[in-house]
């Protein structure tokens, strides 16, 4: 649940996370 409030604050970095994710499987 904190995560998800904390995604919302912060939607740049999980942005940011979800791009470094997807460069490492591509």
């Amino acid at each position: 649940m904190y995560i998800l409030v904390y995604i919302l604050l912060h939607p740049e970095l999980y942005i940011d996370f979800f791009f470094c994710v997807c460069r490492i499987l591509y």
